[in-house]
């Protein structure tokens, strides 16, 4: 087990700052102010989604899972759903 610097929360955090000008989309800014992009933390995409393209496609997947959820109920079926992802 390592002590480094790399180790240690606060170290890593030292210089950080938030710009929260915008409550609802807070900023990471590193020790220059300048905006840090992590919301590409293992991001699997190109681009980040606008948040209007976000909800459109969720309720699209939403629906198709009612309706699965719907055939499940009727049919009496069983079924095992596996799902992976970012939360």
């Amino acid at each position: 087990m390592s002590d480094g610097p790399q180790d240690d929360p606060a170290e890593l955090l030292k210089g950080l700052t938030v710009d929260g000008r915008r409550p609802e989309q807070p900023v990471l800014l590193d020790e220059r102010g300048r905006p840090l992009e992590t919301w590409r933390e293992n991001y699997p995409y190109e681009r980040r989604m606008r948040r209007r393209e976000y909800e459109q496609e969720k309720r699209i997947l939403q629906i198709e899972l009612l309706k699965l959820q719907r055939w499940v109920r009727e049919s009496g079926q069983r079924l095992v759903v596996l799902c992976e992802g970012r939360d």
